[in-house]
């Protein structure tokens, strides 16, 4: 057992070239102030190991745990702590972590510039902090709490690092501040936030700077097996970056999931993933997102929703957007084209499935923007990308977008051959809210239009939808249309069956339209066994282009 306190100068070790050093006893207390606690500098070749548990690190302005420039060290046993206000908690750079991992059971700093950094720890091991292990929503801050000038936790080409029940809250100092919460940046092997909270991030005119990330994931030419986010909390923001934003470069290959966490009083998205950012590079990125509750977003331009992306033809983004509950969002934005949950492509393929969502509910509605929205946009002309999409759209309530659609879709500019499927979701049936979608939009709006030839193989099939729909919007719209004047030979191939539709509004329930004339635009539909409502008119059909009806006669459309 050891202990320093006052004037001490901890433990330092220093200018080994080889050999292992342990300490090993089941207390050591180090309460050292100004002092750095624990230092290791320049050990390469030497093995350094804290065992026993029991290390217990306490200081003011100095660091609490430093290892520099080379060697290997971990720290193992239960009860490690560290407690710093303006120090650095943890700093381990160019210094192995060994395979037994740094082991703390919490990390606390108030005021430091960084509260942990790890930089370039080699790939045996990584950082453990367990708090208590409470798994309960937000946990219960038992492994430590951040509030710092900068990064509270920076993590460079560092791996299996593992964060339970610790807190992060007004970082930075006022609005300028380039302050986020964790800030990862070549990530590696499997990493874990588990039941933690970061609070009030980029507050205008307060702490926190209001152009970063509560968690920002960039790698670029690496790979990350995991990062998993699990039962947290994130909340207040005026910044305007996504709360959570991952982002897979060049060759890199990256899995993201994001689970049964809470998100509100947000102005920005609340989670983005991306796979490329117009870098070229093959990868593919998995996303999870899922059994989240996404809410009641900031007054001021609120929007706290979900964003999947791809900017790179050569990224292929596989993702999962499922039961999650999503309400009072969309928030003081004029103008623009926000969706709550939006997929986009800028280039690459993006495939996955969104199901058994629920948007809206009887307490709450949402903001005067779309509710799923689909949008693919690659222009080679402009950056040399393609692109194409597969997605399925299933089992979802979708409820109180009154002026917006519900599912809304844009096949653009250089999109190339894809699927779409639209199956079984429940649109504008909530008890007592019945048909508060579309409005001054369709419910359902799906277009494909473009510049290069394109196939759009769509299945809408056992939908029930009630939307309010106005002249000259209808319940749902199928469309095949050329992009910026540009000839595209393009084709819909769409089968609509087993659906209901109904309107309340001035609108027809049905509209298909091949909008441009010649063999440019082709629309192949068979309808069959739907249930229409009464409306102003129950279907209307545009064929400036070529429209093929695999029925015998337009009024079989609706039998």
């Amino acid at each position: 057992n050891l202990s320093g306190t006052g004037t001490s100068t901890g433990i330092n070790i220093a200018s080994n070239t080889g050999g292992t050093f342990t300490l090993s006893g089941t207390s050591k207390t180090l309460n050292t102030g100004t002092n750095a606690a624990v230092t290791l500098t320049t050990n390469s070749g030497a093995t350094i190991n804290f065992s026993g548990g029991g290390l217990t690190i306490t200081t003011t302005s100095g660091t609490g745990f430093n290892a520099t420039g080379g060697g290997t060290v971990t720290v193992q046993g239960t009860g490690n702590t560290i407690t710093s206000t303006t120090g650095t908690a943890l700093n381990i750079a160019n210094t192995m972590i060994g395979a037994s991992n740094l082991n703390f059971r919490s990390i606390t700093t108030d005021g430091s510039i960084n509260g942990i950094n790890l930089d370039s720890t080699g790939a045996a091991g990584g950082l453990v902090v367990s708090g208590n292990n409470n798994v309960t929503l937000g946990g219960d801050s038992s492994g430590g709490t951040f509030r710092t000038t900068g990064d509270a936790i920076r993590l460079v080409n560092t791996r299996g690092v593992s964060l339970t029940n610790i807190r992060i809250a007004n970082v930075g100092t006022g609005p300028a501040d380039q302050a986020g919460g964790i800030d990862a940046t070549n990530l590696q092997g499997t990493n874990l936030l588990r039941a933690s909270t970061i609070t009030d991030m980029g507050k205008a005119g307060g702490s926190g700077g209001t152009n970063r990330n509560a968690v920002s994931v960039i790698n670029s030419n690496t790979n990350l097996t995991q990062f998993t986010v699990e039962n947290s909390v994130f909340s207040n923001s005026e910044g305007t970056s996504s709360f959570i934003f991952t982002s897979a470069r060049f060759a890199s290959n990256m899995s993201i999931s994001v689970t049964g966490s809470d998100f509100f009083n947000l102005v920005p998205i609340a989670v983005q993933v991306n796979a490329g950012d117009e870098d070229s590079g093959v990868h593919t990125v998995t996303s999870n997102i899922s059994n989240n509750t996404f809410r009641n977003a900031h007054v001021s331009n609120g929007q706290g929703g979900i964003i999947v992306a791809t900017a790179d033809q050569d990224a292929t983004h596989n993702f999962t957007i499922a039961g999650n509950q999503f309400f009072d969002l969309i928030k003081g934005i004029a103008g623009g084209n926000s969706e709550i949950v939006a997929t986009q492509t800028t280039g690459g393929r993006l495939a996955g499935t969104i199901s058994g969502n629920t948007l809206g509910t009887t307490a709450f509605a949402n903001g005067d923007r779309r509710g799923i929205g689909i949008i693919a946009e690659p222009d080679v002309s402009a950056n040399g990308e393609l692109g194409s999409v597969d997605v399925v759209i299933e089992g979802n309530f979708i409820n109180r977008l009154p002026t917006r659609e519900a599912i809304f879709v844009d096949l653009r500019e250089d999109t190339g051959n894809s699927e779409l499927i639209i199956r079984n979701n429940n649109i504008g049936n909530l008890a007592g809210f019945e048909g508060q979608v579309g409005g001054t939009r369709e419910a359902i709006d799906v277009q494909t239009r473009g510049e290069v030839a394109r196939t759009l193989d769509l299945l809408v099939s056992g939908n029930n939808v009630r939307s309010n729909t106005d002249t000259p919007f209808s319940v749902m719209n199928l469309e095949v249309n050329i992009d910026n004047g540009t000839p595209g030979d393009l084709t819909m191939n769409a089968t609509v069956t087993g659906n209901t539709f109904t309107n309340s509004g001035s609108g027809n329930e049905l509209f298909a339209r091949a909008r441009d004339a010649g063999t440019v635009t082709t629309l192949c539909l068979n309808m069959s066994a739907n249930t229409v409502g009464a409306g102003a008119g129950v279907l209307d059909l545009d064929d400036v282009g070529e429209l093929n009806v695999q029925q015998a006669s337009a009024a079989a459309l609706a039998a």
